[in-house]
């Protein structure tokens, strides 16, 4: 697919007989798939503007369409003279096909308050609304004349730049709502062409279309017209263009494993708004998806995270995969200042006796030691620390649910109930402090001593009794 997917789409400044804003692609996919239907179909077109298109679909059967026909600032910039902002265009529309037969049908209302009079719909285009809210209703207006062989095309359906038109229909699509239409349209068409699905009456139920896009799973099955994803793709977007960076890395964490997830995510994060804040995090995503849709790095058991702060991020994000927590403790700010701060080397060393264990840590000056043990695997992870609980250790206990600080003397035995592994830090088990942590150890937990020594950390396996 073309990355640009505005290619060769005409400007205002195009030569038209009529000012149009689709360019030939468009109306290749709109021609190609209006000379499917019978005689005397109806079509109707919501969000006409002057008419240049609907001077095509006119050639096709009975046309209805509908807008507020209120002229905006937009089409004031791009069309100086036509009209003033506020005044209505529908002169300038009816001039445009006055000469039709026959007459095209004009409803003048807003798009989202139409409902349709009734009879069958070969085809509808809407070319109107750029939120997900609006969509539902353009669709609910029309639904009661759409059946399984009439075909509704989707202007900006594809269009990364107002991710949450794609993120819906990707939803709509999961669910057999819509079902796709194959189509042999242009890299740089827009235009998402589908018809009522399976599940097409469950439609009039579905008024809660923010909650959808923020909950509902990635489908594994939704492709875009060239095979790729770009719908999954725009459910990320949607998420971190709304602000919410959970709900992005939690459907991240839905995506498939596709390798051109990683070029359609480049697509859909190029059309994000830019802020200074928000470039780190969008890099972020990036590395995220990468590595959730490669499988040479899933397949990597433990995944590296001691080769730089980039190396901590990916595993993190692969060797917590099956923890239920993994997104709501993804939190890349500490994280990267836990690799700066050298909180991977330790849970490095130690690898695959992390996986899937709840390890309680006993030492002075943890620091930001647990983030390191989540990183590498850990289910959850207890910082039992002899010296002073630090403002970072406080920090990283509030943000991260599967983690926890804590002075050693305050550890109440029933903590260290469900220990698998306790790695001591330097320290003797016969230190005051120690031993009774040790003590209300169940049997069966391995127990760890790690220390510094010349040639770098040295891990000896202790006995449980000494």
């Amino acid at each position: 697919m073309n990355p640009t997917l505005t290619e060769n789409k005409p400007g205002p400044d195009a030569p038209a007989d009529v000012p149009r804003m689709m360019g030939e692609a468009d109306l290749d996919l709109i021609r190609a798939m209006a000379a499917r239907l019978p005689p005397q179909s109806a079509l109707v077109e919501i969000g006409p503007w002057l008419g240049g298109v609907s001077l095509i679909l006119a050639d096709y059967g009975q046309l209805h369409v509908v807008d507020r026909f209120l002229w905006s600032e937009s089409n004031a910039a791009a069309w100086p003279g036509l009209a003033e902002i506020g005044a209505s265009f529908r002169p300038l529309f009816e001039a445009t096909v006055a000469h039709l037969d026959p007459p095209v049908q004009v409803h003048e209302t807003d798009c989202r308050d139409f409902v349709w009079p009734g009879g069958r719909i070969g085809l509808c285009l809407i070319d109107a609304p750029r939120s997900a809210s609006g969509l539902l209703q353009c669709l609910a207006g029309v639904a009661a004349g759409l059946d399984p062989e009439s075909v509704i095309l989707f202007k900006n359906g594809l269009n990364p730049g107002y991710p949450e038109l794609p993120a819906l229909l990707e939803v709509l699509l999961g669910r057999g709502v819509l079902a796709p239409v194959e189509t042999k349209q242009a890299p740089w068409c827009n235009i998402l062409a589908a018809r009522p699905g399976p599940e097409w009456e469950s439609l009039a139920e579905l008024d809660m279309q923010d909650q959808m896009i923020r909950e509902e799973p990635v489908s594994n099955t939704v492709r875009d017209p060239w095979g790729g994803r770009l719908l999954a793709a725009a459910r990320v977007a949607e998420r971190a263009a709304s602000g919410d960076w959970a709900g992005a890395y939690a459907r991240v964490a839905e995506l498939p494993l596709d390798p051109a997830l990683a070029r359609d995510w480049d697509i859909c994060s190029a059309a994000l708004p830019r802020a200074e804040e928000t470039e780190i995090l969008l890099a972020v995503l990036a590395e995220l998806v990468a590595a959730q849709t490669d499988s040479a790095a899933r397949n990597r058991s433990p995944f590296p995270i001691d080769r730089g702060p980039v190396s901590a991020l990916r595993g993190f994000w692969l060797n917590a995969a099956d923890h239920p927590w993994r997104t709501a403790d993804f939190d890349a700010e500490l994280i990267v200042r836990a690799a700066e701060g050298g909180a991977m080397v330790l849970p490095a060393e130690l690898g695959q006796q992390l996986s899937g264990r709840t390890i309680v840590e006993i030492g002075t000056g943890l620091g930001l030691s647990g983030v390191g043990f989540l990183a590498a695997g850990a289910s959850a992870y207890l910082g039992a620390e002899l010296g002073q609980i630090t403002r970072d250790m406080v920090s990283a206990d509030f943000r991260l649910t599967a983690l926890a600080y804590l002075p050693a003397a305050e550890i109440a035995p029933e903590r260290l109930g469900h220990a698998d592994l306790v790695v001591l830090r330097g320290q003797d088990r016969q230190d005051e402090a120690v031993g009774p942590l040790l003590d209300a150890l169940p049997e069966e937990t391995e127990i760890l001593l790690a220390t510094d020594g010349p040639r770098g950390m040295q891990i000896e396996s202790l006995p449980r009794r000494p």
